[in-house]
């Protein structure tokens, strides 16, 4: 048997890797799993003690095991990590994600989960995500879903790696499972917690659920986030800018009967939160062209000028602006306006001994957008967005029920989804673009409205296989067939059509993917694994204004990634050590981002959603919890990843007009280096009836390389690190708990964006500074 000491030693060769949560959930593998159903004396951690890390049950398997019996990488948060952590929607919680990044151009209307550097690096609601958002096992088909508040979590489960044989379609990069607390049979449970924060920024969450009968429960949770103020002033008028007001609801009813247990879920939700400020770039000298910092590669606030300041507007000049994103000259518009409403049945239930699950969900949600991209005063660049989308899907899986030599699992997926996109891009007041169009005030806007429908049929099957006592075998097989129509028209101005019935078809035609994975299993606390994987991303359609011709709307094609990884999960005896690590290598072919051309219609340099060639991720991503007494533990997650596109005859256009090859270009939001530290102490007080803690946690990113060329230090964002503070009291008999917790502590100024909006104007979009929050709670 190897021991400990040499885990840690190979640990060492490959760098810590792996993903888990703030306290890890890796245990031991379940005998009849790993083969040791007939060995009476097996190593088994002490959990039940309380001295070790806890362990948790998870279900990204489609059964119940720990992490530690799964052979790949993943991390787990569970529902009271959430509340310590502060989080509060999903976006939240990437920061404290192992190799995980969040891309997001409209300062939190889209965030993005950009997993070991996989994305695709889009603005449009209609593109389809890299790594989805699965709530409840119902798929997310876009990244504008992703934008909910966090509330009455069993946990969230990260998924890392390609994941298309068990969660199908776009899972490339990875998959997020947010899985909700259920109604309880056998007592009445809840809980309630209030909080308040700097900018007035209130917060409420409150659950409650009760048997009614012996074989019906249910349970309702809400919560609700309304801000006073915001930690933004716009320069325009005063106003302070930044506010929360959003509220969600959920209920749900679950029975039991016979062998079935059945569960309704009712949910519904509505968001008109003030988005960030952009600040505007100023990049212009006084003759119109490029100024010779943003030429040399860095910024110039004081001597360097906006576009409309360009045209003589001192008003608009960037260096009134301060440098970290608290005084803007954006005129204060950038909000969302999102209602969603949805239902799901599931039911689960015995058949002979096999397990039937079926899952319908039902969902509805509008997308609604202002934002300035402009980053000015005048109406220069503006755009106003309202997308309806509607979305019906079945997953029916059989399974083999209880453990043994063979496990399997087949399954289907059903998905229908409809998109009507309406844009507005508002230039009433661009010198600019008059000087082109001859359009001045409402004529001088481009209209956009689009319809796209998506079907998606797949069937998909797993196995696991003990070979051997301590041998196993994971294969997973899928195939999909997949459908898209886009149908769509493009005004310059209203009324006069630059393209209209546009319509395009896409099939998906690289449809098999799967996974293999090869387990050993040295005891239950010690495995080594290795696997190979095969997934695909959705090809479709660019969802913004074809503004140097139609053929931007042509649909590109699916990538397809194969990915290889290799890794250990390692732990002592009583749980006090756990350390995973893990190398991945990924090549994906036609890989989606985006390129430039000239417009003649804007006179401007445009992007093209497109196939630009081959990537590779390579890289090591690992985690160490120690928790070497009971009241202490650490955790240091960190990753190392190389992603850069290796073969690309395409090249685009800088913002000088000069073409940059594609080759060798760094892949956008992935960081070469990125650790997520942490630390927590408890202390009992008063014979055990109080226990006070401090936390702290870390999250550091190196910079972030997207662009080359004239201006790319606009695109590049540079590295930083925030540090999180939690102090917290709890009483065992009373039940209540009150926390305090400080955000960014050290105030950093860090920037999550910089962009142009095609026509001509630049900004970039900074991170909250320090931030504090008080809590109280009560839990029954």
């Amino acid at each position: 048997m190897l021991s400990l000491r040499f885990w840690l030693s190979c640990s060492l060769c490959i760098l810590p890797v792996a993903a888990h949560a703030q306290t890890s959930s890796s245990v031991q593998a379940h005998p009849k799993h790993s083969g040791y159903a007939t060995k009476k004396k097996t190593a088994k951690p002490s959990s039940a003690r309380g001295s070790g890390v806890e362990e948790v049950m998870v279900t990204s398997r489609r059964r119940k095991e720990t992490a530690q019996q799964i052979p790949e990488t993943v991390q787990i948060f569970t529902g009271k990590e959430l509340n310590r952590l502060g989080v509060q929607t999903l976006p939240d919680l990437i920061k404290y994600t192992t190799n995980a990044q969040n891309l997001d151009f409209y300062g939190g209307a889209m965030p993005t989960w950009v997993i070991r550097g996989v994305s695709l690096a889009d603005f449009n609601p209609n593109s389809t995500p890299a790594a989805p958002i699965f709530l409840n096992d119902a798929y997310q088909p876009s990244t504008v879903m992703g934008t909910g508040s966090l509330f009455d979590i069993s946990r969230v489960e990260v998924l890392k790696g390609p994941q298309s044989g068990l969660y199908g379609r776009n899972t490339i990069g990875g998959a997020v499972r947010v899985l909700t607390n259920k109604p309880n049979f056998d007592k009445a449970t809840g809980s309630v917690a209030v909080s308040y924060g700097r900018w007035g920024d209130g917060h409420i969450n409150a659950a409650y659920g009760a048997p009614i009968t012996r074989n019906l429960a249910f349970r309702i949770a809400e919560t609700s986030d309304h801000g006073w103020s915001g930690w933004q002033t716009s320069l325009q008028n005063g106003a302070k800018w930044g506010r929360k007001n959003r509220d969600s609801v959920r209920l749900e009813v679950a029975a039991k009967l016979d062998n079935w247990t059945l569960n309704f879920d009712l949910h519904g939700s509505r968001d008109k939160s003030q988005l960030a400020l952009a600040t505007a770039i100023g990049v212009y000298n006084n003759t119109g062209g490029f100024c010779s910092a943003m030429i040399a590669g860095y910024a110039d606030q004081q001597n360097c000028l906006t576009l409309p300041q360009a045209f003589g507007d001192a008003s608009q000049a960037a260096s009134r602006q301060t440098q970290d994103g608290t005084k803007v000259l954006s005129s204060p518009v950038n909000q969302l306006d999102n209602k969603a409403g949805g239902a799901q049945f599931s039911a689960v239930g015995d058949l002979g001994g096999l397990e039937l699950t079926s899952i319908t969900s039902l969902d509805y949600f509008d997308y609604g957008l202002n934002y300035n991209y402009a980053a000015t005063g005048p109406v220069y660049a503006t755009q106003v967005e309202h997308t309806p989308m509607r979305m019906a899907q079945e997953n029916l899986r059989l399974s083999s029920g209880k453990p043994k030599r063979l496990d399997w699992l087949l399954g289907l997926d059903v998905a229908y989804e409809d998109l009507e996109e309406n844009k507005q891009f508002q230039l009433f007041d661009n010198a600019l673009q008059t000087l082109y169009t001859g359009l001045s005030g409402a004529a001088n806007e481009g209209i956009l409205s689009y319809t796209q429908k998506t079907q998606s049929y797949s069937g998909y099957g797993q196995i696991t296989y003990h070979i051997l006592p301590k041998l196993s075998l994971d294969f997973g097989a899928r195939s999909t067939w997949e459908y898209k129509t886009y149908n769509g028209a493009f005004q310059q101005s209203p009324g006069y059509y630059v393209a209209s019935d546009v319509t395009r078809q896409y099939q998906l035609k690289d449809h098999v993917t799967g996974k293999a994975v090869l387990r050993y299993q040295f005891d239950p606390l010690n495995m080594v694994y290795a696997s190979v994987a095969r997934g695909y991303k959705s090809g479709g359609f660019y969802g913004g204004f074809p503004i140097a011709s139609t053929a931007q709307i042509d649909p590109y094609r699916e990538e397809q990634v194969w990915a290889v990884e290799a890794g250990f999960k390692a732990q002592t005896r009583d749980r006090k050590l756990i350390v995973d690590g893990a190398a991945f290598y990924y090549r994906t072919y036609n890989y989606q981002n985006f390129t430039t051309e000239y417009s003649a219609v804007s006179k401007t340099i445009t992007s093209t959603l497109t196939n630009l060639g081959t990537a590779v991720n390579q890289g090591l991503e690992g985690n160490i919890v120690w928790k070497p007494v009971p009241t202490l533990t650490f955790n240091l997650g960190a990753a190392y990843n190389d992603a850069k596109i290796v073969r690309s005859s395409q090249y685009q256009l800088d913002y000088a007009g000069n073409l940059v090859s594609w080759q060798g270009q760094r892949l956008p939001y992935a960081p070469r280096w990125s650790l997520t530290p942490s630390a927590r102490y408890e202390h009992e007080m008063f014979n055990g009836a109080y226990t006070a803690g401090v936390q702290m946690n870390y999250s550091f990113r190196t910079t972030l390389n997207a662009s080359r060329g004239v201006g790319a230090w606009i695109n590049n964002i540079p590295g930083y690190g925030l540090l999180d503070v939690r102090l917290d009291l709890l009483s065992h008999k009373q039940h209540w708990n009150l926390a305090l917790m400080g955000f960014n502590v050290t105030n950093v100024h860090y920037r999550t964006v910089g962009q142009t909006d095609g026509v001509s104007d630049f900004q970039q979009i900074y991170g909250m500074p320090a931030s504090y929050r008080f809590q109280i709670g009560y839990d029954f």
